[in-house]
């Protein structure tokens, strides 16, 4: 019979060491982003919620969010910020955010940020990185961090013809004209005509240099340059401006803007 009882202890020794191991003190931070449906240099207000689904309470929780920086120049802000969640500090492009705790099953007040991205030919992506430096650790750091990439709308546009004002900057790394407009000494301009004929002559008539088409919501643009042509899509930004990146030869780029008179 004492054999019998000893038999029967084992199992029940297991259930309980698995129960102690189940029960072990974690925090477990996940973070969501929700983006709002907006078009290029138009302010849309982005949320981002932090959620405890951990057994612990997390303590001196602190959001960081990093917010998109020009190619050229990462020490500018690729955009603009607008409101922003009063717990939030604003530096280098960066959003630091003190949450204080969080407890066990449950979610801070979500984290508002308003932004206006402009267009860019290179994907424009904020990330969020949750963080906890109380006691209980950090059962799943995975799930701490989200990324989001930008998808931002163009504008509808029924382009006719007219005349045309392009302005233009150069350089290697361009993706936006949102970088040439940083450096206004950068820019230069020049007047065309769209013809209706789809041909592209200079605001005197006398000469043609490309041709337009319309092309969805781009303005698909060729200029002409003696044997060379130069091709780029002009991307609907709105006020009856498209914005778009000319490659040329050893990696320099050419960023337009051409807007209807």
């Amino acid at each position: 019979m004492k054999l019998l009882t000893t038999l029967f202890a084992v199992p029940l020794l297991s259930t309980a060491l698995v129960s102690i191991a189940e029960a072990a003190p974690n925090v477990d931070l996940r973070v969501s982003l929700t983006a709002p449906t907006v078009h290029v240099y138009e302010m849309g207000t982005y949320s981002i919620t932090v959620s405890n689904v951990g057994n612990r309470n997390a303590t001196s929780v602190q959001l960081v969010i990093d917010l998109p920086r020009t190619q050229t120049t990462p020490q500018l802000l690729f955009g603009e910020l607008g409101a922003r969640d009063g717990r939030c500090s604003y530096a280098a492009q960066r959003l630091t955010c003190n949450l204080s705790t969080i407890g066990r099953g449950a979610a801070a007040t979500p984290v508002t940020f308003a932004l206006r991205l402009p267009y860019s030919t290179a994907p424009l992506t904020i990330s969020a990185t949750a963080s906890s430096s109380g006691q209980a650790p950090e059962l799943s750091p995975a799930n701490n961090t989200v990324a989001h990439t930008a998808q931002l709308a163009l504008y509808p546009h029924a382009v006719s013809g007219g005349a045309a004002t392009t302005r233009v900057c150069s350089g290697r790394g361009l993706t936006s004209f949102f970088e040439c407009e940083q450096f206004p000494s950068s820019l230069s301009e020049f007047d065309s005509v769209l013809e209706t004929n789809n041909t592209i002559t200079m605001d005197n008539g006398a000469t043609i240099i490309g041709e337009w088409q319309v092309a969805g919501e781009y303005l698909h643009v060729e200029y002409y340059d003696g044997p060379d042509t130069w091709v780029t899509d002009l991307a609907s930004v709105g006020g009856d401006c498209f914005e778009g990146v000319l490659q040329f030869p050893g990696g320099y780029v050419g960023v337009h803007e051409l807007c209807l008179q």
